[in-house]
């Protein structure tokens, strides 16, 4: 931009200079247009010296006829034409006529020589007489050379009318050219500039757009990188609470993995103790009882373990999804079967003739969930003797609902119940890691299953797990996959 500004001023300064040049010319053409019109033949024009040959003229005659006695010619009448002669002569010599025709015709002389000569014949013109031809004789040998000089000077005055004519007439039109160039080169000046000025203000106005654009684009992007770094700060503050909420719950875990594993051990250990110390003294009955305790609190310490580690195993990736043809029906039994063993408190009605004798799965992943949703059922329903297992087979695939009449869930905490060391508000006073709905929605899923929860606080839940429809062919396409 800076280079285009250059260029331009060289421009301008060039169009200057020619504007000046043609200015300088054009003043003086007119100088010399003015000098000319000065000798015009209105300057110069012999109209004195024409009067002054027909004065002369006139005088011969009103002399001659005054000497030959011609009636109406009187003394007063030749002095008359003698002082008018004399005052034309006057006049011609005294003006700017005269100076001219001394340098153009070289005619000056014979003015300036006829007054002379006026001047010596002027005593005798005013004492001629009537008839007195020997003084009108001389009077004529001292006029006679003046006649034909006269003649010639007026000749020669108009020939330099002519010549002078002409060349004011070449001046005039070399002045009207040089104004026509002048006019000529100062609109050409006045166009280019108007162009250039134009040419500027639209190159102004296309920049200013260009800038307004370009401010515009910078406050796009300056707003979209601000809206970015709001969201990225957004996404960031939730990570932060995230982790934060992770944190916690991981410091939760590690609490209540800590009283979990406390509390069975501190049953074995009293019930070792209580054997050891009054052995002799037990009842079979109550050393079975006491036995049976301590395999309680042994298949919870299994249970436990069993379950962090597969959470561990969860997170690192390293749980192998193994199908194989099994009887589903049988599966579900064992498991309710199992959970009703240890739980006395409770009785587990089982529906489930509609389930399938053969499925395909992975047996070990499959237990695991339903015995801890069934241990839940149990574990959150305290003040409940009941817990519910029906089977459904539809169009859609296979359904398994586990209802417990137990302490529910708060609608809030329904679409977090799920996540992995989450606990319902409802669970406080109750055993629990928090880590085994995590585990029973991913053992699911890898059955390309889900599990639904509907619960109510204070009536109770109902876990759903929802299963497609999979046979030994299903089995030996994975297998061949």
């Amino acid at each position: 931009m800076t280079r285009a500004f250059g260029q331009r001023g060289v421009l301008y300064a060039l169009l200057l200079i020619a504007l000046i040049f043609s200015g300088f010319k054009a003043i003086n053409g007119l100088a010399e247009l003015r000098d000319t019109i000065d000798l015009s033949p209105d300057s110069i024009t012999g109209y004195d010296g024409h009067r002054a040959e027909v004065e002369f003229t006139r005088f011969l005659d009103s002399l001659s006829s005054y000497s030959a006695g011609i009636e109406g010619i009187d003394l007063d009448e030749v002095t008359t034409r003698f002082d008018i002669l004399w005052a034309r002569c006057q006049l011609f010599i005294k003006g700017r006529a005269f100076e001219a025709m001394r340098e153009h015709a070289g005619i000056g002389e014979v003015a300036s020589d006829l007054l002379k000569t006026l001047q010596e014949i002027e005593d005798d013109v005013f004492e001629l007489e009537r008839g007195d031809l020997q003084t009108l004789d001389r009077l004529r040998q001292h006029l006679a050379p003046f006649e034909l000089a006269l003649t010639g000077m007026t000749t020669r005055v108009a020939d330099l009318e002519v010549e002078t004519r002409d060349h004011v007439n070449e001046a005039i039109q070399e002045g009207i050219g040089t104004l026509d160039g002048l006019a000529l080169t100062f609109g050409l000046v006045v166009v280019v500039l108007l162009s250039l000025f134009g040419f500027e203000a639209l190159h102004a106005r296309k920049a200013e757009r260009q800038l307004v654009a370009y401010q515009e684009h910078l406050e796009h992007l300056v707003d979209e990188r601000t809206d970015e770094l709001r969201h990225q700060a957004v996404r960031l503050e939730q990570a932060l609470e995230r982790e934060r909420e992770l944190t916690d719950m991981q410091r939760q875990f590690v609490s209540l993995v800590s009283h979990e594993f406390r509390t069975p051990l501190a049953i074995i250990d009293g019930q070792a103790q209580r054997l050891i110390k009054h052995n002799d003294k037990i009842k079979p009955d109550q050393k079975i009882n006491a036995l049976e305790r301590v395999r309680s609190a042994v298949r919870r310490l299994t249970d436990l373990m069993e379950s962090i580690l597969s959470s561990a195993s969860l997170e690192a990736g390293s749980i192998a999804f193994t199908p194989a043809p099994l009887n589903l029906k049988a599966l579900v039994q064992q498991a309710c079967e199992g959970q009703q063993e240890i739980s006395k408190s409770h009785q587990i009605h089982a529906d489930i003739d509609a389930l399938p004798g053969a499925y395909v799965g992975d047996a070990k992943l499959l237990f695991q969930a339903i015995s801890n949703l069934l241990s839940n059922a149990v574990k959150y329903s305290p003040e409940a003797n009941r817990v519910s297992v029906i089977g459904r087979s539809t169009e859609e695939g296979l359904e398994i609902d586990i209802r417990d009449f137990g302490v529910g869930i708060p609608e809030d905490e329904l679409p977090k119940i799920s996540q992995r060391f989450f606990r319902a508000s409802t669970s406080s006073g109750i055993q629990g890691t928090g880590i085994g709905l995590n585990l029973v929605k991913s053992f699911i899923a890898m059955h390309s299953g889900v599990m639904e929860i509907s619960s109510r606080k204070g009536e109770g839940s109902t876990f759903t797990v929802k299963l497609p429809h999979r046979t030994e062919d299903d089995a030996t396409g994975a297998k061949a996959a």
